[in-house]
């Protein structure tokens, strides 16, 4: 009589839980020192595009670029964001020198030095600057005085060079305060005639300059042909 054979056991299959595979990672959030640095980074940019390089104290593009590498020293956004503080101020050195502003020139290529001391193109501006106040010294500014006014009033009238205004230059400012001082010693009376307000403000602010603590009597009168006229 034969054996019936018993039948085999299979192992219970083990349910799939389904909602294992539905899971997807979590993104890790930011530290606080990634949050913080993206502020400051984000705050510097938007001091540049205000031309807030240094100034003022309290919002200004190099003191956020600079707190970002103090707590991350090798943040390459922040070291080309110093790199392009000093690259615009040799721009603006440059373009001061053109209109023949030598001493704020030289003082922005300052800035720039001190800010990064060995950004390429410091050498070169400075030669421009150079350059260009040696022409400037070989073209003089001379205000030439016509000894009447247009009315043949006898008073003296000294005509102001337009290139020399539009330039603010140097040489200016000193024929200006030259002017200012012989102004004070005869008590003179000035008159400003200048194209615009704004020119008729620097005239008179350079020559208060060279005669601090006396008043300048005077007025400021809008015309095309830039002159001062004198009257005793």
């Amino acid at each position: 009589m034969k054996s019936e054979a018993k039948p085999t056991m299979t192992p219970a299959m083990k349910p799939v839980d389904n909602r294992e595979s539905s899971i997807t990672a979590q993104p890790q959030q930011p530290s606080k020192k990634d949050r913080m640095i993206a502020q400051l980074l984000a705050d510097a940019e938007r001091a540049m595009t205000l031309s807030q390089y240094m100034t003022p104290v309290e919002d200004n593009a190099h003191d956020r670029y600079r707190a970002v590498m103090l707590i991350d020293p090798d943040n390459k956004e922040a070291a080309q964001g110093i790199r392009s503080i000093a690259q615009r101020y040799l721009s603006l050195a440059k373009a001061l020198a053109e209109r023949g502003q030598f001493g704020s020139a030289r003082n922005f290529v300052s800035k720039a030095r001190n800010i990064h001391p060995h950004i390429d193109g410091i050498a070169s501006v400075e030669a421009a600057i150079q350059t260009l106040e040696k022409q400037n010294r070989q073209q003089p500014v001379e205000l030439v005085s016509s000894g009447v006014d247009d009315n043949g009033e006898g008073k003296e009238v000294v005509a102001l060079p337009v290139r020399a205004l539009d330039q603010r230059s140097d040489v200016l400012k000193a024929q200006l305060q030259k002017l200012a001082v012989r102004v004070k010693n005869s008590d003179e009376f000035m008159l400003i005639v200048a194209r615009n307000d704004t020119e008729g403000r620097w005239i008179y602010q350079e020559m208060k300059k060279a005669v601090p603590g006396y008043r300048l009597r005077g007025d400021i009168r809008r015309g095309k042909s830039p002159k001062i006229i004198l009257e005793k």
